[in-house]
């Protein structure tokens, strides 16, 4: 019994730690080097469309043609679902004030800019459980081998 036990541990503790390499080892790989990250300078801004919720599709097309011509905006996602629409910018490029103000100006849809409160400014991704063991380890392997 005793060395089945042994013979156990030993086999669980040897899987796990080839796991644990192969994870390592993945987010090495598919960590990109800063300068190859387009990415990393990106901001996002949400603009609220106070419209009959889903969306229609006349509005999501309206919405796309109109922030497609503000210089800067690199993505657009238009969730008809919610009736909000999030936009990656560059910072240098534009603000997300000038976004809104330009989408209000060539629509004539009602629609407020999302300003987070200071409790989710502080909490930051609302998307990422920070306390989970997968963030934690994810985190550490990340940082250890981030590719500079």
């Amino acid at each position: 019994m005793k060395k089945t036990l042994i013979k156990f541990t030993i086999w669980s503790s040897a899987i796990l730690t080839i796991l644990v390499i192969i994870l390592a080892v993945h987010i090495y790989l598919v960590t990109q080097p800063k300068e190859k990250n387009p990415t990393l300078s990106w901001q996002l801004a949400r603009i609220d469309i106070n419209e009959s919720i889903p969306l229609s599709k006349e509005i999501v097309s309206k919405t796309y043609k109109t922030l497609k011509q503000i210089k800067g905006i690199q993505r657009i996602v238009v969730n008809s679902k919610e009736g909000n629409v999030v936009i990656a910018y560059f910072p240098k490029d534009q603000t997300q004030e000038g976004i809104y103000s330009a989408f209000e100006k060539n629509t004539d849809f009602t629609s407020v800019l999302f300003t987070p409160s200071d409790k989710q400014l502080a909490a930051g991704c609302p998307v990422l459980d920070k306390n989970s063991i997968s963030y934690k380890l994810g985190s550490f392997f990340e940082g250890v081998f981030q590719n500079q």
